[in-house]
């Protein structure tokens, strides 16, 4: 048996459905045993605009067969894993190890594991070891992602600082702060690599909710930044809107439009709550949105 072989079955082992090797993958990870109708509407989308890649929801609550109307492609996969042994091994080790005995009650220098923490571990690593895009649900989309390569999305022109240091790159100027709910990188990239290098330690000092998240990938970034393709906020994940997301506009508000043909995906925020609803969703702005995908 070859090493190639050898790594499959290790992967099959904690994983439902192990990513293929000839398909563009989209993650996406949720805890609960439930969607609401607002993350429904904005998976459908993830659906929509890609409906060639393999899409993969990271659940194990969620039934297996909860998106089998959306599944007419068969490429829609709820994925049971065991992350720790989905780990073991491979690259982020270090953390996932003391992740699994605190979590298993032993006390590790007094040291806290939430379930943010470990989504942003999972993210990095499945686009480390698979490559491809990962989203939050809370996410509707609004073009075919598959075609940005290493991209991240960064709050340009000092919008919002939550670091000391201030960066430049070709896409962006003057960002201090990033967005790791929206992200898209090849297999192996040294930057994903050096974040599953750092998570372990970041999360040790930190310990809030961001650890490991945003704060960690943008103290790592700078040299990087001949290999990552950064893109503003502002429209990479809608942020020029983010006030009036709720807000209700008429059915002609030019808004819409400069939403639809210009924003990469327009985020929620809902923060992966799975209670969130929006209501009178179908007069605001979201829901302006999403109608103008299926039926103008």
């Amino acid at each position: 048996m070859d090493q190639k072989d050898s790594n499959d079955i290790s992967l099959s082992s904690c994983l439902s459905h192990v990513p293929s090797s000839d398909k563009f993958h989209i993650f996406l990870i949720w805890r609960g045993s439930a969607f609401s109708l607002i993350y429904q509407k904005a998976f459908e989308t993830v659906v929509k605009f890609h409906p060639n890649a393999e899409i993969m929801l990271f659940s194990n609550e969620l039934k297996e067969d909860w998106f089998l109307s959306l599944n007419k492609s068969g490429n829609v996969f709820v994925v049971r894993y065991n992350l720790m042994q989905l780990v073991k091994g491979r690259k982020g080790w270090n953390f996932a190890e003391k992740a699994s005995r605190i979590l298993n009650g032993e006390n590790v220098k007094n040291l806290k594991v939430s379930s943010n923490h470990l989504s942003n571990f999972l993210r990095l690593f499945l686009l480390y070891t698979f490559g491809g895009l990962y989203l939050d649900t809370d996410m509707i989309v609004l073009r075919d992602l598959s075609i940005y390569k290493n991209h991240i999305g960064v709050d340009d022109k000092k919008s919002y600082i939550c670091s000391s240091n201030i960066y430049s790159a070709k896409g962006a100027k003057n960002f201090s702060c990033l967005c790791n709910c929206l992200l898209s990188f090849e297999k192996n990239h040294p930057f994903i690599g050096k974040a599953l290098d750092t998570f372990e330690s970041h999360w040790s000092r930190h310990q809030g909710y961001g650890s490991g998240g945003a704060t960690m990938l943008i103290s790592i970034i700078k040299d990087y930044l001949d290999i990552v393709n950064v893109i503003p906020n502002y429209y990479w994940i809608c942020n020029k809107h983010l006030n009036r997301r709720f807000s209700v506009v008429l059915k002609n508000d030019s808004i819409i439009e400069d939403v639809v043909k210009n924003c990469f995906v327009l985020h929620l925020y809902g923060a992966g709550h799975s209670s969130m609803s929006i209501d009178n969703f179908e007069n605001k702005l979201a829901g302006r949105v999403w109608n103008s995908l299926y039926f103008d």
